[in-house]
């Protein structure tokens, strides 16, 4: 009499637990990736290489799970989404890190020149 209880009550717990582990797996994916990618956006102009190097690694550990997932319609264009707003952030990054190093070259130039210029004018 006990088995015809339990099998039912069984059924039902391991219909919830697949149920559960598998919705909130992907949904807690787009939303890691998009913690990941407003940290990045928020921080694209003080990364230097040594952080682009840990924030690329980072990226690519969420494409390579990106494979594994089973997402919805939606989910799937929102990490498209994601990823544009990655590669906008990265290349702010790089536009900035190349205006800093631009600058700092100008600088060097400058002083270069000018003293060139001493050196000349004796």
């Amino acid at each position: 009499m006990k088995t015809r209880r339990i099998i039912p009550f069984l059924a039902l717990l391991l219909t919830v637990t697949i149920f559960v582990s598998c919705t909130p797996h992907n949904h807690n994916y787009v939303s890691r990736f998009e913690s990941f990618v407003e940290e990045v956006e928020q921080n694209a102009t003080t990364y230097d290489y040594d952080d682009w190097e840990r924030v690329d690694q980072e990226y690519e550990m969420f494409n390579s799970r990106l494979e594994r997932q089973r997402l919805t319609s939606e989910q799937r264009k929102e990490v498209g989404r994601l990823h544009a707003r990655y590669l906008k952030a990265r290349t702010v990054g790089e536009v900035n890190t190349a205006s800093k190093k631009l600058s700092e070259g100008i600088d060097y130039a400058e002083g270069f020149l000018n003293e060139l210029s001493e050196f000349i004018d004796e």
